[in-house]
């Protein structure tokens, strides 16, 4: 990307993020506070991917787990596929999800109890996962490390939130997800930072795409 289209992009991305748009976004009626742009990627993976297990950590009110769900159910997927949210708080909005494939589990998680159910719930090398819970980097280093057996070869670890502490927003936040991913990447050759992304200018995530 040229300078100058970066300069564009960065600035479009923090009038954008400051002016909230984005977290009066809803889907089929379910508020989901994402980036559309960012969405849009998350449908060509699924479709490309085709996961047996869809993994959130940090479901807010749900309109990410329909989005997965309603996804799935639109590429024929079946049922049993399952798209599995972890929360430690239950909001109201996502007692109202209706999807059979949603499973909402109460938890941290990092604690070892919740990994392992997680992992008994799902093969390892099968999932897509997506990272979105608290953004310190020391808890977001954990869940990387906790759940990235999960993911299937050509599938991704979608670390969510690398925008903030300054890249390029929240400049006075503490070190998170960007700082995260930086710190795992070096040590696990299986992942690469996709990206697929790049054409349509800015992303709020890391596309950690598994290789091997």
């Amino acid at each position: 990307m040229l300078d100058t289209d970066q300069i564009i992009a960065d600035n479009y991305h923090k009038l954008y993020y400051d002016g909230l748009g984005w977290v009066q976004n809803s889907f089929l009626g379910f508020p989901i506070q994402q980036n559309p742009l960012d969405l849009q990627i998350y449908q060509e993976i699924l479709t490309t991917v085709r996961p047996t297990a869809v993994i959130q950590t940090g479901v807010a009110r749900g309109g990410s787990l329909l989005f997965f769900a309603t996804i799935l159910d639109a590429l024929h997927i079946p049922p049993d596929v399952l798209v599995i949210g972890i929360d430690n708080t239950e909001f109201e909005e996502c007692k109202a999800l209706s999807n059979k494939r949603i499973r909402i589990i109460i938890a941290d998680s990092i604690h070892p109890n919740t990994i392992q159910l997680i992992h008994s719930l799902v093969a390892d090398g099968t999932a897509l996962v997506s990272l979105d819970s608290c953004h310190a980097q020391d808890h977001v280093l954990k869940e990387i490390y906790a759940y990235r057996d999960l993911v299937a070869v050509g599938s991704y670890l979608v670390v969510e939130d690398i925008n903030i502490n300054g890249h390029p927003v929240l400049p006075n936040f503490v070190p998170g997800p960007w700082e995260a991913v930086n710190q795992f990447l070096p040590t696990d050759t299986r992942f690469i930072n996709d990206g697929l992304w790049e054409k349509n200018y800015l992303t709020w995530y890391a596309w950690l795409k598994r290789i091997i």
